[in-house]
């Protein structure tokens, strides 16, 4: 994200000219959110697979709507690897979408096959197959061949508030692909950068705040500022420092406050 409003900006061979955008807001969420608005304004083409015009997918030329939330069964693959606790869970859709709407996966298959007509055949099969089958049969597939034999689909649509499956399995050392079986921290490719990185350090002012980005559950970066059922109430952008620092630089508990980059400047106020 650091390089690609000027890969888009900078004329010359490899230049960006297309982009496709899929549930992400990157002008809002990104730093230097201005710039990368006006490298989206001038691509020859860009594509969005979004709900709603965003100060992103406004400069698409075509926006492509996927079914909403409730139209589409989930089982969570991301955040289970985060996990603390062994569990699974399958929520199937809560309305039927209609004929004319599309998952996320169909319309990336009918793109794929508008502008991929050539790909090899075990390609096109495999696709075909998908079309054919859906996601439904490869989260099937993937339980059968899985650790758990008696957790099934089946399984999960009887247990709607998900499977207990006790507590995590230890994967280390079995998990390293190394030899010696042990994490390597010391790579070389970031090791001979980090003399930048204390230089870089050692150049701040001691009066300068090194500002850190959160999500709220409400906000979520700014993947949900479109309902306003979750953006209404009061301002939840609050800045949050150590009582040592804020004592510093004279900010009281509540006070409303300036910050300021070489880029933009924002108001909040200082939570606890």
């Amino acid at each position: 994200m650091v390089a690609m409003a000027d890969e888009m900006l900078v004329a010359g061979e490899g230049q960006l000219k297309g982009f496709m955008s899929v549930a992400g807001n990157p002008v809002l969420s990104t730093p230097n959110g201005e710039k990368l608005d006006e490298a989206l304004s001038g691509l020859e083409f860009m594509v969005s697979l979004d709900y709603f015009v965003t100060e992103t997918s406004r400069h698409a030329n075509i926006i492509l709507p996927p079914v909403s939330p409730l139209e589409r069964d989930h089982y969570d693959i991301t955040f289970n690897g985060f996990a603390v606790h062994n569990v699974a869970k399958y929520s199937p859709a809560l309305f039927s979408k209609t004929e004319n709407e599309k998952h996320d996966w169909e319309i990336y298959l009918e793109l794929a096959d508008r502008l991929d007509k050539d790909a090899p055949e075990a390609v096109q099969k495999e696709r075909a197959a998908t079309k054919a089958f859906g996601p439904k049969f490869l989260l099937e597939q993937g339980l059968k061949y899985g650790p758990y034999k008696d957790v099934t689909l089946d399984a999960l649509i009887d247990n709607p508030h998900g499977i207990d499956l006790g507590p995590l399995h230890r994967m280390l050392p079995e998990a390293i692909k190394h030899a010696d079986k042990q994490i390597n921290l010391n790579v070389d490719f970031y090791q001979a950068d980090l003399e930048r990185i204390k230089e870089m350090m050692q150049q701040y002012d001691n009066q300068e705040i090194l500002l850190i980005g959160r999500r709220h559950v409400r906000s979520n970066n700014s993947w949900l500022h479109n309902s306003y059922r979750l953006v209404k109430g009061k301002s939840r952008c609050t800045l949050m420092l150590h009582p040592e620092t804020a004592a510093q630089h004279g900010i009281e508990d509540g006070q409303d406050v300036r910050v300021t980059s070489r880029r933009q400047c924002g108001y909040c106020s200082r939570g606890d």
